[in-house]
Parts: structure tokens; sequence; C-alpha cells
């Protein structure tokens, strides 16, 4: 079997080498281990690659591992050392490098693929907390945004029994008595000022029979914005399409606000919209106000909602006609559905 090979500097002597299996990487005292492909040349081209294989098995027997592991520490109340792998910084206009991590491609049909775990570190005393495992999206830097992170389930591929991978977020179980499982929070990025992020969830929906990747639209929004209107004027705060020959049900949860800088005034309540298409021809329905309660310290406060139709779509409105000289009249919002639609936030 040949040994594994990987070139690099060698800190105490200050020469390249190359190390083999076996060898023992050393560096002096505070020193850093450097293990790096070979320079690109002067006239232009590429540096080097680098690879780390493990050894294979001559017959039958498991390939050997990859095992990168940081120095304990030694001391009180040291902290441990990092792993940091990084990808290369792109130049100009080019695009940065990425890091990937996967899992092994399976062998033959019917046999699985390998997965890809990052987990924290565990903890090995009492009283001890245990690692934490973030996966996000790089900082963006003056004036940049910052990168999107995307967890995702795999995509099936070819022919057969090929269903696409699931995503499962589970909160840690708990051990022993009385104690309290791991929850789940779900939190958008904060914006600043008046700047702000909705939630929105999307799903497929079942169709006929076939091998056509259904069509995803929207669920839930959870509105993060404030939507400002002027006081005893319908606005528009959301939309939502309603294709030709189709329909679309949803139910919208909102909560208006109107004050003066001296007294206070808010209504919460609930609508169900509804709406058919036929060949382009919209037909639309609103309930009345359920579940609506208000609280005034004074004055006013009449919250009437309404809808008007557009080209395949349905505006859903809001009037707050408040008896305040009004500093404040806004309205924050959520939409739910079970049809297959685009929900367009004002």
């Amino acid at each position: 079997m040949t040994n594994i090979q990987a070139t690099g500097l060698d800190l105490v002597t200050g020469q390249q080498r190359t190390y083999v299996t076996g060898d023992v990487l050393t560096v002096p005292t505070a020193g850093v281990m450097l293990i790096a492909g070979g320079i690109g040349p002067a006239g232009g081209g590429s540096g080097g690659g680098l690879t780390f294989n493990s050894g294979a098995p001559v017959t039958e027997g498991s390939g050997g591992p990859i095992t990168m592991t940081a120095a304990a520490s030694v001391g009180t109340d040291q902290p441990g050392a990092p792993v940091n792998i990084t990808a290369g910084v792109a130049t100009g206009v080019g695009s940065p490098g990425s890091v990937v991590v996967a899992g092994a491609i399976a062998a033959a049909a019917g046999l699985s693929a390998g997965g890809a775990t990052i987990t924290g570190g565990a903890a090995s005393a009492s009283g001890q907390t245990a690692g934490f495992a973030i996966v996000r999206g790089g900082t963006g830097f003056s004036g940049a945004n910052g990168g999107s992170g995307t967890v995702r389930g795999g995509n099936a591929a070819g022919p057969g029994a090929s269903n696409g991978g699931s995503i499962s977020i589970i909160g840690g179980d708990a051990f022993d008595t009385d104690k309290n499982g791991g929850g789940i929070t779900n939190t958008i990025g904060r914006s600043t000022g008046a700047g702000f992020a909705h939630w929105i969830t999307r799903t497929a929906l079942s169709g006929v029979s076939g091998s056509t990747l259904q069509t995803l639209g929207d669920r839930e929004l959870l509105s993060g914005k404030r939507l400002a209107v002027t006081n005893n004027t319908t606005t528009t705060f959301v939309t939502m399409s309603v294709a030709s020959n189709t329909m679309i049900a949803c139910a919208v949860n909102y909560t208006s606000r109107a004050n003066d800088a001296t007294d206070f005034q808010v209504e919460d309540g609930w609508v169900t919209v509804t709406a058919v298409n036929k060949a382009g021809t919209i037909t639309t329905d609103i309930s009345a106000k359920y579940g609506n309660q208000q609280s005034v310290s004074a004055g006013t406060l009449t919250v009437t909602l309404s809808v008007t139709t557009g080209a395949s779509l349905v505006n859903i409105q809001i009037n707050n006609n408040s008896s305040l000289t009004t500093t404040t009249n806004d309205v924050a919002y959520q939409v739910k559905t079970n049809s297959q639609t685009t929900i367009t936030p004002s």
C-alpha cells in the first residue's frame, strides 16, 4: 500500500519537505504547522491543490479515517484550540472558494450514501456545557451583504423510488429525573431602524399522479413590517395571487395601532378571505371580523377590512379610522393559507 504524502514547510529547518505516513510533524514551541500545495508559476497559473487521502485496504477491510484534532490545552481555565477550515479568497470579480462537507457517494444501487455531521464537542464532567454547532453564512463587510445560509435535504436523482431527503430539526433529549428537553426557537435576523424582514413558510401541495416536480407556494407569512397607513384611508397591506381557473382561501390576522403620543388605541382580530378565478374573472368574499378585541385610552378606533381584485391577484385592504390626530397609525399582520399562491406583503 502506498504511503500518504503531503508537501509542507518544516518550521524547524525552514525547508520544504514531503511528509509520509508515520512521520511525526513537529514545530518549535508556539509555532504553526503549515501544509500547503505548491505555489503557482510566476508567469501565471493556478497554485497546486492539496488532497488528504487515507489508505485504502488491499483486499477486504475499511479505509483509514482522516482525523484533524487540535491539541488539548494545559493548565487552569485555558480555552481549547479551534480547527479552522477556510476556503480561498478570490480576486477581482472571481468567485470565492467554497467549503464542502459531504458524505461518501453510495457505491452501488440499493446502498446508502454516507452522512455528513457537524457536531459540537461533548462535555466530559458534571456542570460543564457541551459545545455548540453553527451553520451560517459569511459576514459582509464594508457595504457587502452577509452570506445566506441554507440547510436542505438531498435531491433525488435517477429512475426508481427516489424520494427527496427530509430535514429534521430536533431539540436534545433530557437525561435523569425532571430535566428539560431542548427547545426549538426559529428567529429571523434583526433589522435596524425602519428595516424589516418577513418570515415566509413555503410548501407544495399534492396534485395528479406524475413525475413532474410540484410548484412551491406560500403557506404562511409573518410580516416583520408595521405598515404605516393614512388615517381613514383604505390601504392594501397584502396581495395574493390567484391563477386562472384556480381558487384560494386564507385567514388574516391583523393588529391595528393608532396614537397621538398622549392617547393610545389598538385592535386585533381575524378575517377569512376567499377567491376564485374563472378564466380571468375573479370572484371574492371576505368574512366579518371575528375574535377582534380593542383597547383605547381615549377616543374611538374603527377598523374595516376589504378586498379588491387585479390581474390574477387579490388585494387585501385595511382602513384605520381613529378619532385622534394620529402621529402613529399602522398595521402588522400574518396570513395563513392552504392554497397554491404567492403572498406579497406591502
